[in-house]
């Protein structure tokens, strides 16, 4: 006699046996493919639009600095000198309007998410300065950083801030802020207030010497960089870097960042989702 309608309950039994395992394999695998993460490096390199008439004043940097990495790409970010006090435009000045650049790169010149914006303040702006080639005072920055350091943002007895933006919301980044001058009475304290409070970092201001008897140097920390590690991006994905004068110094230089933070690597996770039908096709048996 025929059964009509007979179902093998084995049958039915090896197939769930199997797709429960293959999704056991599949899902620590995309568990981890998205726990992969290459580190990323950007670099800012701060500036003036123009050169001074009688020579050099602002240049793009090219280097590692002091980042652990061996990118050398640096975003040139520029402000304009639209009113300039002492000298010509292009060496020192104050310039009115903020300062938006998308679209940077990495250290190894990769395109990236992260923008910045740097703002302008205070009843007369922000202040910019470039040292011009040839001038003593050219001898005081970091010798292995001389484009980096030799000109800048400056703050003026009350905070003056730069947003970095893109990262991912919660990223944690950690900061490499340049704040050296000229002279030996420039000193800045750097903040940043995350979802864990306030992180300062002030550089000493006495590295360089005097801007007549320049001490020459390398680029040191405390004297010319500090470091604010584990800041982590607000809901937005940015972080708001405040800058002001220290004890005892008349302005506050900014001379750029290198923003280190980690994301996830696409090319295992796309890897690992391109594997993932291969792995649930259903077993005939």
């Amino acid at each position: 006699m025929r059964v009509v309608g007979f179902q093998n309950p084995h049958r039915n039994m090896k197939k769930s046996t199997s797709r429960s395992c293959l999704l056991g394999f599949a899902l620590p695998l995309l568990t981890t493919a998205g726990s992969v993460v290459s580190a990323v490096t950007v670099n800012i390199d701060f500036g003036l639009t123009d050169n001074h008439p009688d020579g050099e004043v602002t240049a793009l940097y090219s280097g590692t600095a002091a980042a652990p990495d061996s990118g050398t790409v640096w975003n040139e970010v520029t402000v304009v000198d639209n009113s300039a006090f002492t000298g010509p435009p292009g060496e020192f000045g104050f310039w009115t309007t903020n300062v938006s650049v998308p679209g940077l790169v990495d250290s190894q010149g990769l395109a990236t998410t992260l923008g910045v914006t740097i703002h302008a303040a205070g009843p007369d702006g922000t202040g910019a300065f470039g040292i011009l080639a040839g001038s003593t005072n050219i001898g005081a920055v970091a010798t292995d950083a001389v484009n980096l350091m030799r000109d800048y943002l400056i703050g003026f007895g009350d905070p003056r801030t730069v947003e970095i933006t893109g990262f991912g919301p919660g990223t944690m980044v950690d900061l490499y802020l340049y704040g050296a001058g000229d002279t030996d009475n420039r000193d800045t304290t750097f903040a940043v207030t995350d979802v864990n409070g306030l992180h300062t970092a002030t550089t000493t201001g006495t590295i360089t010497g005097d801007g007549g008897s320049p001490v020459s140097h390398t680029l040191t920390l405390g004297g010319d960089y500090v470091v604010l590690s584990g800041l982590v991006a607000d809901a937005t994905g940015m972080i708001t870097v405040s800058y002001d004068n220290g004890l005892g110094s008349g302005e506050a230089p900014f001379n750029g960042l290198q923003a280190v933070y980690t994301v996830p690597e696409v090319s295992s996770l796309l890897l690992s989702l391109g594997a993932l039908p291969f792995l649930l096709v259903r077993r005939r048996i």
